[in-house]
């Protein structure tokens, strides 16, 4: 399998209104810790969750009532009314139904006082305890909670990990709850940073974190990929990433050996959004800046090797479009060139196996001029992106970088995010 990562870069993202829920009860640390985070990074976010633990419980809805015994980990007493705040931080509230109820009272109720009477620009879910991958997004509380933000016109994120397990908000915070948390913040800003609309309108994003473990152990350890819910072997075309038509499942990238996380574009109707809507996304998520492209005047210049400093440009410009003419060199090396690591020359294209320079003439196609196969610069690549695992690829160097990931699955690559 080749997985294309979303590069999540560091970014000093715009301060925006936030909403805040899960399904698995506000006193959960979790939640505490991404409110935490969220907060530490300029965002104005609020709170809004079920009293008690409501895992499992979808798009269920229902008005709130008086509580007959007291709140998840003792965190309000029995009697206490249907909603209610933290006395110590008004920014906190329960409700005492299910997650959708809550972000709903979140929207409507509990958050515009503190956003000047201004509906919260982006709501999010979780982190879950527990992944949400394929079929579970029917019954997920967490998915349920965004789900409903997304069709009330406000642009949602689900976030769920596959470590951990119900944990009150006053223990001593477990390690991965702090690398959820803090995953969770560079997605939320990415997408903030993107700019708005932060995502099309009736899409919310299905994000799985895979365990957190020696090999995985902090928010860095981590790289990101666009991915599908559901396996859609009977469904149109995904974006085309690196070639591929077909993105990978979100099990199947959280699955894989490494520190993977999926990112999904969900629908109104809970199952994948359409590629016109994942090519907007993927836009949005991919590394941004400078790429460098060899470009070639016309079809007389010589092979890689004979390219002049004068032959050579940079592209500054994400709108820059892919060579796709015999007067241009088919080749985007992205941010390979730019960095100067790989230089002019330093690779020959080969052709049918042979891997000297070919020189032109009547029985070379000119084509082998353009093709760069990836065993001659995996190693150099390798040591560029700082994983034994990656490898650059003709044009999909121009939107990302490929993965090569250690499984046996062979029928992906995919786009690098940069988060």
């Amino acid at each position: 399998m080749h997985l294309l990562p979303l590069v999540l870069l560091p970014l000093t993202a715009q301060a925006i209104n936030i909403v805040s829920s899960n399904d698995d009860g506000w006193a959960e640390i979790n939640i505490r810790q991404f409110y935490q985070a969220l907060t530490a990074a300029g965002h104005s976010v609020v709170v809004s969750a079920p009293a008690e633990n409501q895992s499992g419980t979808g798009s269920s809805d229902k008005t709130p009532t008086t509580l007959t015994e007291p709140c998840e980990f003792n965190s309000c007493p029995s009697g206490s009314p249907a909603t209610g705040y933290n006395s110590s931080d008004p920014r906190l509230n329960y409700v005492n139904s299910y997650p959708v109820t809550s972000m709903k009272y979140g929207i409507s109720t509990a958050a515009p006082p503190f956003f000047n009477n201004a509906p919260p620009a982006l709501a999010v879910s979780g982190p879950n305890v527990g992944s949400n991958l394929g079929l579970a997004v029917y019954f997920s509380g967490t998915v349920g909670a965004a789900h409903y933000a997304s069709e009330a016109g406000i642009p949602a994120i689900a976030f769920s990990g596959s470590t951990g397990s119900q944990t009150a908000w006053n223990v001593a915070v477990p390690a991965y709850s702090q690398v959820y948390a803090q995953l969770a913040t560079k997605i939320t800003n990415k997408i903030v940073a993107s700019g708005t609309p932060y995502l099309p309108n009736h899409v919310w994003l299905n994000v799985n974190f895979p365990e957190v473990s020696t090999e995985c152990a902090s928010a860095d350890d981590f790289k990101f990929v666009l991915s599908r819910i559901f396996s859609g072997l009977l469904s149109a075309d995904d974006v085309e990433t690196c070639g591929s038509s077909r993105l990978p499942t979100e099990s199947t990238v959280v699955g894989t050996d490494g520190c993977y996380v999926s990112i999904s574009v969900g629908w109104s109707d809970k199952t994948d959004a359409a590629a016109d809507v994942q090519a907007i996304v993927l836009d949005k998520l991919v590394v941004k800046g400078r790429k460098g492209i060899i470009r070639y005047g016309s079809d007389e210049k010589s092979p890689l090797e004979k390219v002049s400093d004068y032959d050579m440009s940079y592209s500054y410009s994400d709108d820059d479009p892919i060579p796709e003419s015999a007067g241009q060199i088919k080749v985007a090396l992205f941010r390979v060139l730019a960095s100067g690591e790989i230089k002019r020359g330093e690779y020959l294209p080969s052709f049918d196996g042979i891997r000297e320079p070919i020189q032109p003439g009547p029985s070379v196609p000119r084509d082998a001029y353009w093709r760069l196969q990836e065993d001659i610069f995996r190693s150099k690549c390798n040591s560029i992106i700082g994983s034994g695992r990656a490898m650059l690829t003709g044009f999909c160097a121009i939107r990302g970088r490929c993965l090569g990931l250690p499984a046996t699955i062979t029928s992906y690559r995919v786009t690098e995010l940069a988060i």
